[in-house]
């Protein structure tokens, strides 16, 4: 009978599949479809006497109902436990932290070597993202090309204090 069901689960799988995930919806579950499937397929196999290749489709649909329907059912408690497995959000080590609040003083310390101006500037350009010259042409409402001279400025500042203070 092994081979008869080997024969259902290959030739209507997408069906059963589909079924499956409409029962899922109807039950109001959180459950794989896929791994409900093959628990079915395993309790075809490792518990079921069928005599016949109709019962097949009956005791599929069956054990998916049952399955679905009771809170204490195999499937359910399995997938509980998957669940609550989970793993943790990962955390940035203190080693992380502690080298992006020392890239964010180096920053600040390069920042407080500009004059005003150029403070500003470095304001629209780092922290508020606007990086291409236009981004700077129309935020400060100037031509492109004074933005880009004003950017390759700062930039060549930033190059200069990198190379003195080693810190960048």
């Amino acid at each position: 009978m092994k081979a008869e069901i080997d024969k259902f689960f290959t030739e209507n799988y997408d069906f059963v599949i589909e079924v499956t995930k409409k029962k899922i919806a109807y039950f109001k579950r959180n459950i794989d479809p896929e791994s409900l499937v093959a628990n079915s397929y395993l309790y075809l196999i490792n518990h079921k006497d069928l005599k016949h290749e109709s019962d097949i489709p009956i005791w599929v649909l069956s054990y998916i109902n049952t399955e679905l329907s009771f809170y204490n059912s195999q499937t359910l408690r399995k997938e509980s436990v998957t669940v609550s497995d989970e793993k943790a959000p990962e955390l940035p080590s203190r080693v992380d932290i502690e080298a992006e609040l020392d890239h964010k003083l180096k920053v600040e310390a390069f920042k407080n070597n500009l004059d005003r101006v150029e403070q500003i500037l470095w304001e629209v350009y780092y922290e508020r993202g606007k990086r291409s010259s236009g981004d700077l042409a129309e935020h400060f409402n100037f031509d492109r090309t004074s933005a880009w001279a004003y950017k390759k400025r700062l930039l060549t500042k930033l190059n200069e204090y990198a190379k003195t203070e080693e810190r960048l």
